[in-house]
């Protein structure tokens, strides 16, 4: 039987561990735990007394007030921290990520673009973004690590972490802005007694990509446990592994050559290069095809076939790719104080501090090629005597080269982010209510330097060198036309891989640095409580307020922040001239601003019906918040929900919301950075050249507006004792979508009728090319996606031991963007990961899981497939590409543990082994094709089989 119809039988039987046990209400009397399958047997809301009991009642994760998770109307994927760590022990965000839910979730180990600032794992529900996910622990907010607004899911260390409960639906009624696509929230093991270590190291099948962590845990209950006191370290550590040309598939060099005309037009091949070469190629004119070789030793270039303006097949190309995978290092420390002040008040603090640095190659320091080449001018003294003689008899004045400058240095990031969230409050009780505040304070400290970048202005100065005729040295022409303009230019040699002086090198060659501060201030309050009863049971009220304050103050060099002129420099781009950003690559800006968040909400669960004859129970569920923005005015969303159990067995569950995602600080005041790609311009008969395009910043963006069905079941058959599954349909609308276009999509909207996308668009020279593209923040039309979410467990002894099986799986049917100007388009079924935004869309994804237990020895195997998708789902296959079909994936994970007591400690060793069958991503070019990945790195896995051994111990 092969492996897709062994994955068919696993996911009929259904898989994975058994599901996570109740738990304590968090501070805020705002959440906790909730699972798609329901036990038959309810947990009770209340003490027998009917008195609220605050150290052991029950909140569900997408509700104020329902203390029973198995009667929520909103589906709730529940996952324990024990699971996670069972078929993937390294980052906890990582570990998520893996889920069927999430797409395109970037984190700090498979990003690779330094203005990300990225210090953690951040995720993101139905690949709506990751600033459309809210993540919160124990219910409470946390401070965004990025300008872009998005949460990093390391904010906590993974050892104080009991289970993970995931809303895959909109919860802005419950929980605010930022959870259009639902929210991910950390349920904490605070009141853990005894202490717990852990210690595992890590390494590729290829001998790469070494890691280890260390965890301490301790925990300890004080005055006749009135008190109990919490603290936490870890430290994490992962290697970064430097190319996809480390990997025997990495080499073959896939990637996209488009050629106007031809049928197909867009070609995915092996063999393709980049039209340049380190030491500087002559693609155009009378002397198209030379190239310099060290020593500016000139020799034949292979332009290869075919060609556009940036790739070409089987040339001389050159033929760099992206990491694998960016290297980390962090140490995160947490503590809590929990206190009974008496029977009806509890006192509590916690903060956590997390330190991470980033770090990784991103590349050679510049691309001179396509819009920005080298201008060489006759006369230039570095020359060979045979170039200058052909160009003296023949006339040439000068000509362009094509370079990519390995000789200037890797562009090496290294991105440090501190984040600090400290919180206090209470927590009460007075018959039957209960209340609370919490005051909170967030900081996102991002300290980033990115070495090796190049200066244009100097670049292209020291380019254009000349013999003085004085003195017969070698000096830039401006020091002679323009005197003092420039001062230290010293003139580089750009013909042949390896000739820059260190002099020359120094003077052009500039770091980056940048910082960015994010600070969030929060008070809330709740009140809840049953103020009533009607002939169903008691009504469940609570309502409450929040004020929130955030505020960015990013900060960059006067280099970074300068405008390009160019003046008096020959060969000075004209794409390039009032361009802001004095930098070759990246240019992130200035920005300072602040928003003031006010909000009030009110949710109420009504129950309508209990035993009666044709329903065992049928509840009400409701809530609304309004909330005031001090950028953009009022807003309220709501939701409503209807759970029905007409027997036992199964109960019916469905909700309507109104959400609601107000932009956020990076969106507003911050525009993103600067860079080169190709385009395809529909205005100059689909010719192919290279553009260069910057962020800018969007003060008049208005809150996105979503709508979120959802429509399921659960079922848990009295005959079968151990099984449940869960059926969701989920319908999300979200208009006026804030985001960018990228370059390509700006051109094909402006081409299909955007007055507003033509507005950025800066053409002029000879032909008409495209000179600069701002690429601005913006409201687009709409984004629609639905689906449907599966989740199946089953658990039985079996051979004297324990079988624990959960298969967790999500098809997405549609996910249709409308840009403006533009016809929708449903990406559903694509994975190209295209540069803006980055579309991930698997048509099915599922993570099948099998868990055995006898005595101290346990196997946990996990299958995770992504199904067979497309490059691109708006091309057909021998028309428009020549292969648009992407096979499916399987991904197989092992664990083996064996538990053993040892000088009166209890102790866990474990073995895991990732991707077990060292399966291959499917290869095929995404991203940039000046730098391109084999592979979309948020979905398949390029590292391949990788090894964790660990040791954890608890006494």
């Amino acid at each position: 039987m092969d492996r897709l119809r062994l994955a068919a039988v696993a996911f009929a039987c259904s898989a994975l561990t058994p599901l996570s046990a109740l738990a304590q209400v968090s501070p805020a009397g705002a959440t906790t735990t909730n699972t798609t399958a329901a036990p038959t047997t309810p947990a009770p809301s209340a003490s027998p007394a009917g008195t609220p009991n605050l150290a052991s009642e029950v909140v569900v994760t997408g509700s104020l007030v329902i203390r029973n998770g198995y009667q929520a109307p909103t589906p709730v994927t529940t996952v324990t921290a024990d699971a996670l760590e069972a078929t993937n022990p390294g980052r906890l965000g990582d570990s998520i990520a893996e889920l069927p839910q999430f797409h395109g979730s970037p984190s700090s180990k498979n990003v690779y673009q330094p203005t990300l600032g990225l210090g953690g794992s951040t995720l993101s529900l139905r690949n709506l973004g990751s600033n459309r996910t809210l993540v919160l622990v124990d219910g409470q907010r946390v401070v965004p690590n990025t300008t872009r607004g998005d949460y990093s899911i390391d904010v906590i260390p993974s050892a104080v972490v009991k289970r993970v409960d995931i809303v895959t639906g909109g919860a802005s009624a419950q929980y605010g802005s930022d959870a259009v696509g639902g929210v991910v929230n950390l349920i904490l093991d605070k009141t853990f007694t005894g202490f717990k270590g852990l210690v595992q190291g890590g390494i590729s099948g290829y001998g790469d990509g070494a890691s280890w962590k260390t965890e301490l845990t301790g925990g300890r209950a004080f005055q006749d446990d009135r008190g109990h006191v919490l603290l936490s370290y870890t430290h994490e550590y992962y290697d970064q592994i430097g190319s996809q040309h480390d990997r025997p598939w990495g080499r073959s060099d896939w990637g996209v050559v488009t050629v106007a005309g031809a049928t197909p037009r867009v070609q995915i091949l092996p063999s393709v290069q980049q039209v340049a070469s380190f030491g500087g190629v002559i693609t155009t004119g009378p002397l198209a095809g030379t190239q310099f070789l060290p020593g500016s030793v000139t020799a034949p270039f292979n332009l290869g076939h075919p060609i556009t303006a940036a790739a070409a097949a089987n040339s001389d190309g050159t033929d760099m790719v992206q990491p694998i995978q960016s290297g980390l290092k962090s140490d995160t420390v947490f503590g809590s104080l929990t206190y009974d002040l008496n029977s009806e008040i509890t006192l509590y603090a916690q903060g956590a501090v997390d330190r991470g640095r980033t770090f990784f190659d991103q590349g050679y320091a510049i691309f001179n090629l396509g819009a920005t080449p080298i201008t060489v001018f006759s006369g230039n003294p570095f020359l060979p005597a045979n170039l200058q003689n052909q160009m003296t008899t023949q006339n040439i004045s000068s000509f362009a080269i094509d370079r990519i400058s390995r000789d200037l240095g890797y562009t090496f990031a290294n991105l440090l982010n501190t984040t600090t969230n400290l919180s206090a409050g209470f927590d009460g009780k007075h018959g039957t209510w209960a209340y609370g505040a919490t005051a909170s304070f967030g900081e996102n400290d991002g300290q980033y330097l990115v070495t090796n970048n190049v200066d244009a202005t100097r670049l292209y100065a020291a380019a254009d060198s000349v013999r003085d005729p004085a003195t017969g040295r070698i000096v830039c022409r401006t020091d002679l036309t323009n005197p003092g303009l420039y001062p230290g230019c010293v003139p580089i040699n750009l013909l042949g891989d390896g000739s820059p002086s260190a002099a020359a090198r120094a003077y052009v060659v500039h770091d980056m640095p940048y910082s960015t501060l994010i600070k969030q201030e929060t008070v809330s309050a709740y009140l809840r409580g049953e103020p009533f009863s009607t002939w169903a049971g008691p009504v469940a009220l609570g309502i409450g307020g929040e004020f929130r304050h955030q505020s960015l103050d990013q900060r960059v060099d006067s280099v970074t922040s300068s405008t390009l002129v160019g003046t008096g420099i020959r060969g000075f781009p004209a794409n390039l001239v009032n361009r802001l950003g004095g930098l070759m690559s990246l240019n992130p800006q200035p920005a300072q601003g602040s928003v003031d968040v006010k909000e009030a909400y009110a949710e109420v669960l009504v129950p309508l019906a209990k035993d009666v004859a044709w329903a065992r129970s049928l509840d009400l569920n409701a809530a609304a918040r309004y909330t005031d923005y001090s950028t953009s005015g009022g807003a309220t969303t709501w939701k409503v929900g209807l759970t029905y159990q007409p027997v036992t067995d199964i109960r019916f569950r469905g909700t309507v919301s109104r959400d609601i995602r107000a932009p956020n600080l990076g969106e507003l005041y911050a525009s993103g950075s600067s860079g080169q790609s190709q385009i395809t311009d529909p205005a100059e008969g689909g010719r192919s050249y290279i553009v260069y395009s910057k962020g800018t910043p969007s003060l008049n963006l208005q809150p996105e507006i979503g709508e979120t069905y959802t429509l399921g079941g659960v079922y848990s058959p009295s005959w079968l004792p151990g099984f449940a599954a869960s059926v969701d349909y989920y319908h999300i609308k979200i208009d006026g979508l804030i985001g960018t276009l990228s370059p390509q999509q700006t051109v094909n909207a402006c081409a299909a009728g955007s007055t507003f996308n033509c507005s950025v668009i800066i053409r002029g020279g000879p032909t008409n090319d495209i000179l600069i593209m701002n690429i601005p923040n913006q409201n687009l039309s709409r984004l629609v996606t639905s689906g449907v979410d599966v989740d199946l467990s089953y658990s039985h002894e079996l051979w004297g031991g324990s079988l624990h099986l959960r298969g967790v799986g999500s098809y997405v049917s549609d996910w249709t963007l409308q840009a403006p100007g533009a016809p929708a388009v449903n990406y559903a079924g694509e994975v190209q990961e295209r540069l803006s935004p980055a579309y991930s869309n698997p048509k099915f994804t599922g993570n099948l899981t099998a868990d055995f237990e006898r005595g101290p020895f346990s196997v946990t195997v996990q299958e995770r497939m992504i199904s067979k998708n497309k490059y691109d789902a708006t091309f057909q296959q021998g028309i428009d590409i020549n292969k648009n079909y992407i096979p499916a994936v399987y991904y197989t994970d092992l664990t083996l543990k064996y538990r053993f007591d040892a000088h009166g400690t209890t102790d866990e060793a474990f073995l895991t082994i990732n991707n077990l069958f060292d399966k291959d991503p499917p290869l095929f070019p995404v991203g940039s094709s000046i730098l391109p990945s084999y592979y979309p790195r948020t979905l398949y896995d390029g590292v391949g089989r990788y090894f964790t051994l660990g040791l954890r111990v608890r006494m």
